[in-house]
């Protein structure tokens, strides 16, 4: 299996875990854009970057992070190690943290996330 079908299988797996939580889901089909997937519940869109075998990069996530909040979204990655999948709202960083930005869990069942905490 080529890094292309396996990054396209990782995306079809998201789509459907979001379909399956009440998500309508549109996927940018090889678009290599900022967002795989677009998902929209109960007034909310997400903005959806799929990382498999590799973490989005501070450059990534600004950028989804800045399209997303541009245009009313939520900005969602979702990263794959080994078996499991990790959900992420991308958020401003507290004010005197050295990242701009930093990750909440994101829930598929909830329109938003809130809280404070970071990817691992």
């Amino acid at each position: 299996m080529t890094n292309y079908t396996r990054g396209r299988a990782f995306e079809y797996a998201v789509r459907d875990k979001l379909i399956d939580a009440g998500w309508y889901c549109l996927r940018a089909a090889g678009s290599h854009g900022v967002a795989d997937l677009w998902a929209m519940k109960r007034g909310v869109c997400a903005w959806v970057q799929c990382k498999s075998g590799k973490e989005a990069s501070n450059k990534e996530a600004k950028a989804l992070y800045d399209l997303a909040t541009h245009y009313g979204g939520v900005p969602v990655l979702a990263e794959r190690t080994g078996r499991k999948t990790f959900w992420w709202q991308i958020v401003p960083a507290m004010a005197g943290g050295t990242e701009p930005l930093t990750y909440v869990p994101f829930e598929r069942d909830a329109p938003l996330c809130g809280g404070m905490g970071g990817r691992p």
